[in-house]
């Protein structure tokens, strides 16, 4: 399922504009943050090198202007 809804996100919007991000410690209800980090590895891991750092920070970096 997350599969799914993730190629379809990165086939319309493309990786550049995602960003990783949780709702921590409210995650922690429904399984936890290092579980979400995995998935998250598994779905980004075919993924170019820049891409997979754009989704791990650089996107909200340059969104929040945190150069």
């Amino acid at each position: 399922m997350a599969l799914v809804a993730f190629m379809k996100i990165t086939g319309s919007d493309g990786p550049a504009r995602l960003m990783w991000g949780s709702d921590w410690p409210v995650l922690n209800l429904a399984g936890d943050y290092a579980d979400w980090a995995a998935l998250t590895d598994d779905l980004i891991r075919h993924l170019s090198a820049e891409d997979q750092n754009r989704i791990w920070g650089s996107t909200a970096r340059g969104l929040y202007r945190l150069h």
